[in-house]
């Protein structure tokens, strides 16, 4: 079981990175730009963890800690609920329906399937899942001082100000924290049933 389980890992990896390629190559070609989207990011660093996790479980016969699956996929489910929430607002043409609903959906379904809990404390699992989100809402705040471009315009201080976008980094916090415990409990509860 464990092998198919890392087998799934690798082929689901290696799906999710084939519209990232599809659509940010081109782009980056023709504009020679470093990507900084989380759609991108999200879809690119979960791609790669399940490679990854898929490759030590068949190579290894290990596998790779259950935060590290957690906080890729958190990730995912938090571009694919934006993109639900301001669903006028998204691309879902070509290979942008794959990046903002099937990749999160199919990564979604494979961490509660392929990934064992660990017993670890839960507000440490859940807090884990902060780090990239907020250090990405910082990044997006220098890049937007440094280059003048504002990736969201939402996060945009000179505009919106500082009050404001530092409650959008609050709320933001809050949601990732509520969406983390719903997959970190769903998580533990599918285990505890597929093994009893």
């Amino acid at each position: 079981m464990k092998k198919i389980k890392s087998w799934i890992l690798l082929v689901v990896g290696i799906l999710m990175l084939i519209p990232v390629v599809i659509t940010y190559v081109p782009y980056l070609m023709e504009h020679g730009m470093y990507e900084y989207e989380l759609t991108f990011l999200s879809n690119l660093i979960t791609g790669v963890v399940f490679i990854v996790g898929g490759l030590n479980g068949l190579l290894k016969e290990k596998q790779l800690p259950q935060p590290v699956y957690f906080n890729s996929v958190v990730l995912v489910q938090l571009v694919f609920i934006i993109c639900m929430a301001f669903i006028a607002e998204f691309n879902f043409k070509g290979s942008y329906l794959f990046l903002h609903i099937t990749n999160p959906i199919l990564a979604t379904i494979v961490f509660f399937l392929c990934t064992i809990p660990e017993e670890r404390t839960k507000g440490k699992t859940v807090l884990s899942a902060l780090i990239f989100p907020l250090v990405y809402l910082v990044y997006v705040i220098i890049y937007g001082y440094a280059s003048g471009y504002w990736i969201y315009g939402i996060m945009n201080i000179p505009d919106r100000g500082l009050l404001f976008v530092l409650s959008v980094i609050a709320a933001s916090a809050l949601g990732i924290v509520a969406l983390a415990c719903v997959q970190y409990g769903l998580s533990r509860l599918l285990y505890r049933k597929m093994h009893e």
